[in-house]
């Protein structure tokens, strides 16, 4: 007698090739599902930074990790002394699945993160930030800190810089040509170069000591602030004619008019003002005040053909402003006015 099979059975289905072939899909479709649902859980234990709780002894686990010296660099800053109110977690953040203290960071390659912003305000940072490593650091903003210097030389692909309300007295962005915003208010700047940041599109100086500045050459600055600072009508006349979108000149104190020795001056000399006597044909208006009282003109001084002459020995201010140089488009905005420091003039020979 021949042995039976199951498909001999009476009621058993016989298994035809198409139910194999849906079994196999299904059991393929199946075996999908579960690896997917692996990775999402992975990649979920991840970002908990809890995946590491489920690795055998010695396993490494293969994920994109961030730059080692980037890395180095940030933790070596996170000390008591550069963040004295813990506002940072980068000494004890890991490389991976958690977030540091106003980093953000993006795929540069495979299995590569780079840090590509940096924002850290109103937290009394202090110290020196190194940024050398950060290449492809596009945006740094650490507004209202305590930093005297900081470096960006090595930092070509930086885009927006802002600074404002440190203790900073120099600023080098010579080697950011990309540079489109920045943003240096409120420190102890006297001299900044933006000759070489074409691409520049906003620039805020205001609150600092500078005496000149030379944005001719940043043919794409849209929005410029220049108010607090040094700057004589000759410096400020130019920056009206480029025709921003917005512009904002304010007040200038503490000036020293261009060419004027340092040392003391005396009555009887003549001064050179000849640079800020007229603009696009319109004449400055010329204020002078002695020992705080409004001095008189031919008695206390003369100003003819644009020389100075004190008549009398004393401390001096001049204010001076001109029609053509304000804050907006037409003339019905706030004029911009220049204040020189007090000049001390002392007795002399005609």
């Amino acid at each position: 007698m021949s042995q039976l099979s199951h498909a001999d059975l009476p009621g058993w289905p016989r298994k035809t090739r198409r139910q194999s072939s849906a079994r196999k899909t299904r059991a393929g479709s199946l075996h999908f599902v579960k690896a997917v649902s692996r990775l999402s859980l992975r990649r979920w234990l991840l970002g908990l930074g809890l995946l590491s709780l489920f690795l055998a002894p010695g396993q490494v686990l293969a994920t994109p990790a961030r730059d080692s010296d980037e890395v180095k660099s940030l933790k070596a800053f996170d000390t008591p002394q550069n963040d004295p109110n813990d506002k940072l977690n980068w000494s004890t953040a890991p490389a991976y699945g958690e977030e540091w203290t106003g980093v953000s960071w993006a795929k540069a390659g495979e299995g590569d993160y780079r840090v590509k912003e940096i924002v850290i305000e109103d937290a009394k940072l202090s110290g020196t930030l190194d940024l050398s490593s950060l290449k492809s650091l596009i945006t740094l903003s650490v507004e209202n800190n305590n930093f005297t210097s900081l470096d960006v030389s090595k930092n070509a692909a930086l885009e927006k810089l802002s600074v404002a309300d440190n203790k900073l007295t120099a600023v080098d962005v010579s080697r950011n040509a990309l540079l489109e915003e920045l943003n240096v208010g409120e420190n102890n700047l006297s001299s900044l170069d933006v000759t070489h940041s074409p691409a520049l599109k906003s620039l805020s100086v205001k609150k600092n000591k500078l005496t000149a500045l030379d944005v001719s050459q940043n043919t794409a600055l849209e929005a410029l602030e220049v108010s607090g600072n040094k700057l004589p009508l000759s410096q400020l006349y130019p920056m009206t004619t480029m025709g921003f979108q917005a512009l904002a000149l304010g007040d200038q104190t503490g000036v020293i008019p261009p060419s004027w020795p340092l040392s003391p001056l005396v009555t009887g000399k003549a001064y050179d003002l000849s640079s800020e006597m007229t603009f696009n044909g319109v004449d400055t208006v010329f204020s002078l005040t002695l020992n705080g009282e409004t001095a008189t003109i031919n008695k206390d001084y003369s100003l003819t053909n644009g020389l100075l002459v004190f008549h009398k020995a004393g401390d001096y201010q001049i204010i001076m402003e001109n029609d053509e140089i304000h804050s907006g488009l037409s003339q019905d905005f706030r004029k911009a006015s220049v204040q020189t420091e007090i000049l001390k003039v002392a007795s002399g020979g005609r």
